[in-house]
């Protein structure tokens, strides 16, 4: 695998003394997998960004504590406050508030969608992505407390998210 990465031969990897990559040879920095993927909550902050009446479709969401689930379910509120609002006046709502780095650094994502249809796909796949993680966490819950643990209600709603419904 690192001869194909390097470009190497494989015999020239092999032949490398022990401890030769860490003997003067400096590796840029590894991208992490979050780095090259937005995180679920990024992309829906920058969908709603880029078409705030997106908020009415959202639903209820699970909740989350980084900064973008954070910064997403400040500008829910506010959208349910003032539906008509703008990108334009939502960042400047939130200008000078813990929110604004966030929000920018959202925005300027927008940016590398190419049309609406890209937007809403990356929305729609966000928006399922965060449904299906809630639906596990909740499956995980209800199982960790064993069948005898659970009311009907519990097993009902068990049985469903089990099934892929929402309950």
């Amino acid at each position: 695998r690192l001869a194909a990465l390097t470009g190497l031969t494989r015999e020239a990897v092999m032949d490398a003394p022990p401890g030769a990559r860490r003997q003067g040879y400096s590796r840029p920095p590894a991208r992490s997998r979050a780095a090259a993927r937005p995180s679920l909550w990024r992309v829906l902050l920058q969908a709603v960004l880029d078409d705030p009446a997106r908020a009415r479709s959202l639903g209820e969401l699970p909740m989350g504590d980084d900064a973008d689930a954070i910064a997403l379910d400040a500008v829910l509120a506010l959208l349910r406050e003032h539906p008509e609002m703008t990108r334009a006046l939502i960042l400047h709502h939130f200008a000078g508030r813990p929110e604004q780095d966030v929000l920018q650094r959202a925005n300027a994502g927008t940016l590398a969608w190419s049309d609406s249809e890209a937007a809403e796909a990356e929305f729609q796949g966000a928006l399922n992505g965060l449904r299906a993680l809630a639906a596990r966490t909740e499956i995980e819950r209800l199982a960790g407390r064993g069948l005898a643990g659970l009311t009907d209600e519990d097993k009902a709603r068990l049985k469903a998210l089990a099934a892929g419904k929402p309950g």
